[in-house]
Formats: C-alpha cells, sequence, structure tokens
C-alpha cells in the first residue's frame, strides 16, 4: 500500500524488526537507513532520496533515540522535505515507553506505542496511512476532475472565442477592402472630373462670350471650381483610406488573438497536467486580449477636414461677384 521510511536510533533495532514485520504484513513496504545508507554517504543525501520514493516517514522516539543527535536532525530534515512538498506525505512519530513528546515533534500527531498494545498501535499507524493516502488518493482524483472540467470548459471557450473572432477578423478586412476600392474610385474619379472640366471648353467660350471683359477673372473661376472638387474628392478619397486602414487594423488584431488564443490552447494540452489553479489558466490566456488601444480611437478629424477648400471658396464668391457686377 504505501512505502514506509523508518527513522530509528540503532539500539533500537529490534522494536524497528517488530514494526517493519507487522507493517509488511499488513501490505507495506519498508525502507530503513541500514538498507539504504552505505559507509561514507551523505546521511542527508541518502534521506531525501529516500524521502522521494517513500509515501511518509515513521520516526520513531525512544529514551536512547532522544540522546542521538542523527534522530533529531534526520526528523528536521524530514519535516522540512515534508513541508517543501506541500504536505504531500505523512510524518508519524512512534513514541515507545514512557517519556514525555520532545518538543520538536509536539505539535504533530504522535502515537504512543508499548509491549502490552503492540498489535493495537500497528493497527492504529495502519490505519493513519491508510487514511493519508486514501484522502492523498482522493485529491488526486478531484484534481483530475477538475483538469477535465478546465479543460471542457476552456474547450467551448476557445471554439466560441476563436469562431467570433474569425468571423470579426474577415468583416473588418472586407469593410477594409471596400474602403480601399471606394477610395480608388473617388480619387479616379476625381481626375476624371479634372479632365473634363479642361474639355468642357465650348461652355467656357460661351461664358467668354458672355462676358468678354472678365477672360481672367472666367479661367480663374473655372480652375478654382475644378480645384475645389477635386480637393474634396481627394479629402473624402483620404477619409475612406484612413477607415479603411483603421478596419485592416483591427482585423490584424483579431488575427494576433486568434494566434494568442491558439498558443494557449497548445500550452493547455500540452502541459495540462501542470496546470493546478485557476489563476495559472488565467496567465496562459491573458496574452489573447491584446491591450492595445483601437485604430479608430486615433482617427483625427484633422487628417481629413477639408479647411483646405474655405478660403478657396471664398475667392470664388468674389470672383462670382465681381463677374456678375460686369454685366
Amino acid at each position: 500500500m504505501a512505502n514506509i521510511y523508518i527513522s530509528y536510533q540503532h539500539t533500537n533495532a529490534e522494536i524497528v524488526k517488530r514494526i517493519s514485520e507487522e507493517l509488511i504484513n499488513r501490505g507495506h513496504k519498508i525502507l530503513l537507513d541500514d538498507s539504504v545508507l552505505k559507509v561514507g554517504q551523505d546521511w542527508r543525501k541518502v534521506l531525501l532520496d529516500s524521502l522521494k520514493n517513500a509515501d511518509g516517514v515513521l520516526v520513531l522516539i525512544t529514551e536512547q533515540s532522544l540522546k542521538s543527535n542523527y534522530v533529531v536532525s534526520e526528523v528536521g530534515t524530514a519535516r522540512a522535505y515534508v513541508a517543501e512538498s506541500a504536505n504531500k506525505k505523512f510524518i508519524i512519530p512512534i513514541i515507545y515507553g514512557e517519556i514525555p513528546i520532545p518538543n520538536f515533534i509536539d505539535d504533530l500527531y504522535c502515537i504512543r506505542l508499548s509491549d502490552n498494545s503492540f498489535l493495537e498501535t500497528i493497527d492504529k499507524i495502519d490505519a493513519s496511512i491508510s487514511g493519508f493516502l486514501g484522502r492523498k488518493e482522493a485529491e488526486k482524483e478531484n484534481k483530475i476532475i477538475e483538469k477535465k472540467d478546465v479543460e471542457t470548459k476552456a474547450s467551448d471557450f476557445i471554439k466560441d472565442s476563436t469562431s467570433a473572432l474569425i468571423k470579426r477578423e474577415w468583416n473588418n478586412k472586407i469593410v477594409a477592402y471596400i474602403c480601399y476600392i471606394i477610395g480608388i474610385g473617388t480619387l479616379i474619379y476625381g481626375i476624371n472630373i479634372g479632365i473634363t472640366g479642361f474639355k468642357n471648353f465650348p461652355e467656357i467660350q460661351a461664358l467668354l462670350d458672355k462676358h468678354p471683359n472678365q477672360v481672367w477673372g472666367i479661367y480663374i473661376l473655372v480652375v478654382l471650381k475644378s480645384i475645389i472638387v477635386i480637393g474634396l474628392l481627394i479629402a473624402a478619397s483620404k477619409y475612406v483610406f484612413t477607415l479603411g486602414k483603421s478596419f485592416m487594423h483591427e482585423s490584424l488584431r483579431n488575427a494576433d488573438r486568434i494566434h494568442a488564443i491558439s498558443f494557449g490552447e497548445f500550452y493547455l494540452k500540452a502541459y495540462g497536467d501542470k496546470v493546478g489553479t485557476h489563476t495559472e489558466i488565467k496567465e496562459i490566456f491573458q496574452e489573447w486580449n491584446i491591450d492595445k488601444p483601437s485604430a479608430f480611437s486615433n482617427i483625427d478629424t484633422s487628417s481629413y477636414d477639408p479647411k483646405f477648400s474655405d478660403n478657396l471658396v471664398e475667392i470664388i464668391k468674389t470672383l462670382s461677384s465681381k463677374v456678375k457686377s460686369s454685366d
């Protein structure tokens, strides 16, 4: 059932032998320092290696062991290791004889052992070990269930989020391309208006015949009107291109989020057994919600507001009034 390391003073070897035999009969495996420790070896290193392979430690406390610095040091090392392992291993002190519980283990649950109640005490030790193993196994099963639950919820979240992001990515990309097409079309239309304006010579000639004294004024008026129209179209085209750039930026952001979620999904599948808390799950997927401002927040009205044409409008009004006054 359990791998048990027994710490004891060698003058108590006979008592330890009896304890070991009874525990072996109950299905446990016993590790003793005389079976794992060789002459010249570092006992602390050997103890730690044995603790790694053991489910817990039994410490036999007798009058002789209290006089041994080795046993006290071994208990301290074992307690530190158990605490470092998040109490995933047990440590049970066994008090043999009518001696008080020493200070260095008075905070632990101790079991008293006597010759008169030897088997009953062994049963109590066996029950304590079995209870610890049962709780450990239950915690393990709960972690497995929790892990499966987290994986299921994470899988649903990843699927829903990825689908939504892919849809938004393509929607933003389509809108961006539409904006680019409109912008290019607007530029082409502006160029066409400019060319058409110069082709309308008969209309200009008719205007000159009607107002022969305003030749330069008429030419300037025609040119300025063309500039105003073309300028407005360029401003509109620039605005549409800016919108298209913003939509494309949002599309790329969604693509980055999909990549971050995909990496988190890979990490969860590859190292899911090492993920034990909700905080760790949050850290895995925290990069998907990229903390950057939207491209639309950077759009400035000055980048497309056609204020440059205000002065030209005033000039056209002035020239138009002069042409009319000359009639």
